[in-house]
């Protein structure tokens, strides 16, 4: 599973269809050979700090959607907790099943305690409605379709997924006054819009932090459920 350094240019930019999920997959059966741009080889950063100042019960299920190569996953399992995480590419879980086997360095360190599963975040398995403790999604709503129906239906979606009195995080870019209009992805949210459809769906915000980094305002937006 070695990676070579050179792949050419914008090559996951030239993958692009209009479907996300055909790419996604196109983009993670060749990441064994060039490395994937958002592949930083750790957990986001932002979710780090998030788990250092949100000590919790290690006794709470989380769902990780749109799991991507694992590593956000596995920062909650190294906090204790029972992980489910899943995407869309059959290549991207392969991988995550093939590290944890502690197949390479990087299985070596990873924890038998993941559940890798294969689901689509439009269509999931009933069976994950209200289950979770804490649902967390990373860059996943801004890759897909429709900024704007789509985007709804996923979100509505990952509220579901989150039991009366539970968490759902996000890890978004936001849009701000000088944010360029996109004709594709990655898409960017206005705060008050992802406010208002959690709040349909019963939930509040509880933490907002935002991040700059190379132009690109993003924020992870943490939201609790009501425990009626």
């Amino acid at each position: 599973m070695a990676k070579i350094e050179v792949a050419p240019e914008n090559w996951v930019g030239r993958l692009w269809t209009d479907n996300p999920d055909d790419w996604l997959e196109r983009v993670y059966a060749i990441a064994a050979s060039w490395r994937i741009p958002w592949d930083d080889g750790q957990a986001h950063p932002m979710l780090l700090d998030w788990l250092k100042r949100n000590p919790l019960d290690t006794s709470r299920k989380v769902l990780d959607a749109g799991c991507g190569l694992g590593y956000n996953a596995e920062a909650f399992a190294a906090h204790g907790f029972k992980v489910t995480a899943f995407d869309v590419s059959s290549s991207a879980v392969e991988t995550c099943r093939f590290y944890s086997a502690g197949h390479s360095a990087v299985g070596a360190a990873r924890r038998k305690s993941v559940s890798y599963q294969q689901a689509d975040l439009l269509a999931p398995p009933v069976r994950w409605r209200r289950r979770f403790d804490v649902v967390f999604e990373a860059a996943l709503l801004q890759v897909l379709a429709d900024p704007k129906e789509t985007m709804q239906r996923a979100l509505h979606n990952l509220c579901g997924f989150v039991k009366p009195g539970g968490t759902l995080m996000t890890i978004c870019r936001l849009r701000t006054r000088t944010t360029p209009q996109n004709r594709r992805p990655p898409w960017h949210f206005e705060l008050a819009e992802l406010r208002r459809i959690t709040a349909d769906e019963g939930f509040v915000l509880q933490e907002h932090v935002t991040r700059k980094t190379a132009g690109v305002t993003r924020a992870l937006l943490s939201f609790s459920r009501s425990s009626s």
